[in-house]
């Protein structure tokens, strides 16, 4: 295995990243990163700029954009998870019995969300989902070089694997940043999650109108639609009917589109906005918004379909 030249939490040049906004950026939304995580994402930024020169992991390499576009946008997921009850800030779980929360980051690529998620709380058991072998053995090189225990790197096809016995409704939860439409991110990823769990599909600016779209796939594959989240958090100034939260400001109004009883959305006027330079990264993170799907029922066995099919929307939503 290709071993990392420089291991430490600074690069060849004896640079140190600039852990103080990355802790700064993850406590707007209530992730608290001790000395040891903060050294762990620097090593991991430093070893991601390393592998990049000799294959594409990401065009994402300035510092100050790393931190946002990937470590921030993946640690979102916590917020929400916490917020659901599927995982405990480390004060919260003081006085608990740990149970075993099993995650799984399909199409993760260089390691997005799963290895920031990892870190961030070691406790989730982590599998780490790609086809791409060359990606596969990055991410493997990043856990070993990083500790993380709780990480099982597996390469394979998102609709080969879960069909297996071993993967299929097996997970709490299932995230996905694959650029594909909800539809067909929703096939590949809900059959791993078992009734009960979630799903948190990443998508772009158009998420509620494309969540919209999908629903009646979502329905076929066991799912519901529960919200939409902005992937920040100073912007979080105002209600909604269904998880306390809308998606608004006088320049970036709440998801187009998407205003049904189901999912409580609507949009919203500027006084109830909130100040845009509070948000993690500012408008940089204004493009990403993660749909939360609840698995409520098992996924009937016809899914997931081969890709041919999947891609090709032969399922009318």
């Amino acid at each position: 295995m290709i071993r990392s030249k420089s291991p430490e939490a600074v690069n060849e040049k004896g640079k140190r990243m600039k852990d103080g906004l990355l802790a700064a950026e993850a406590a707007k939304i209530g992730i608290e990163l001790t000395q040891r995580q903060l050294e762990q994402f620097a090593r991991f930024y430093y070893l991601v700029l390393e592998r990049n020169k000799k294959f594409n992991l990401t065009a994402i390499t300035d510092e100050r954009d790393f931190i946002v576009k990937h470590f921030i946008d993946s640690l979102y997921v916590l917020k929400l998870t916490d917020e659901l009850g599927i995982t405990r800030r480390e004060n919260d779980r003081a006085n608990e019995t740990e149970t075993e929360i099993t995650f799984i980051d399909i199409g993760s690529g260089a390691g997005f969300p799963g290895i920031p998620l990892a870190i961030a709380r070691p406790e989730i058991m982590m599998t780490l989902l790609e086809a791409n072998r060359k990606k596969v053995g990055f991410m493997t090189e990043a856990a070993e070089l990083l500790k993380l225990g709780g990480i099982t790197c597996v390469r394979a096809r998102a609709e080969e694997a879960g069909r297996l016995p071993s993967m299929r409704e097996y997970f709490d939860v299932a995230v996905g940043r694959a650029v594909a439409p909800l539809r067909v991110l929703a096939e590949y990823c809900l059959p791993f999650v078992k009734a009960g769990g979630f799903f948190f599909a990443y998508k772009g600016p158009d998420a509620a109108a494309e969540a919209s779209q999908a629903e009646g796939m979502i329905k076929e594959l066991g799912g519901v639609i529960t919200d939409v989240r902005p992937t920040f958090a100073g912007l979080v100034g105002f209600k909604s009917e269904l998880h306390g939260f809308k998606t608004c400001s006088p320049k970036h109004p709440a998801p187009v589109g998407l205003k049904s009883e189901l999912h409580g959305f609507k949009t919203c006027s500027p006084k109830h906005s909130g100040p845009v330079e509070d948000a993690p990264g500012g408008l940089d993170a204004l493009r990403h918004h993660i749909v939360v799907i609840k698995k409520v029922s098992k996924t009937p066995g016809v899914y997931p379909r081969a890709n041919k099919k999947i891609v090709g929307g032969a399922h009318a939503t």
